[in-house]
């Protein structure tokens, strides 16, 4: 399993190029932000993909840049669902599911009634030894329930996740170029 750390001027840049507004010193994360990817030399992920597809007009662009914003704010601690708590962004729960005999859960940021992060956080990678937020899936939902067009992929990322025990190979960044 493959997947690349982002910063959150990558996610800025992702969702709206012209944004530049409060990007967070990386040195004060508690947490890394990550997505996987299919190899080292893709650009493409399901997460970019569904950025591209669901955060398609000015109002879902703020939306989404005001998440990605409180989301670093909150990850300079280590309770970041404390800090969220208070803050305009939710996070809940959007799916439980079973694996290898223990519950898990999908999580999601929430700003407001339609728009939404997938996460999934993980305590406990071998290499590096920090903690890591995936980012699996961004998405503009049309009812309150979360559909499975949604979810389905996000849980199946999630175990992928989980059968790799923890052993997730980094892609590395040498000279500004991606490896």
């Amino acid at each position: 399993m493959k997947a690349r750390k982002v910063t959150q001027e990558q996610l800025y840049d992702l969702i709206d190029p012209s944004h530049r507004e409060g990007v967070i010193d990386t040195s004060k994360l508690k947490w890394d932000v990550a997505v996987l990817v299919p190899d080292c030399s893709s650009e493409k992920n399901r997460f970019t993909r569904s950025v591209s597809q669901y955060v398609d007009d000015r109002k879902k662009k703020a939306s989404f840049l005001l998440t990605i914003g409180l989301l670093f704010e909150a990850i300079q601690d280590e309770n970041y669902q404390a800090v969220l708590a208070g803050s305009a962004v939710a996070c809940k729960s959007a799916r439980t599911f079973k694996f290898d005999k223990s519950n898990h859960k999908l999580w999601e940021l929430k700003p407001n009634n339609k728009d939404r992060i997938y996460f999934y956080p993980v305590t406990d990678l071998e290499s590096p030894a920090r903690k890591t937020i995936f980012l699996l899936m961004a998405y503009h939902k049309k009812d309150e329930t979360t559909p499975a067009e949604a979810a389905d992929p996000c849980e199946e990322e999630i175990r992928n996740i989980l059968k790799s025990r923890g052993k997730i190979d980094f892609c590395e960044v040498k000279n500004g170029k991606k490896q």
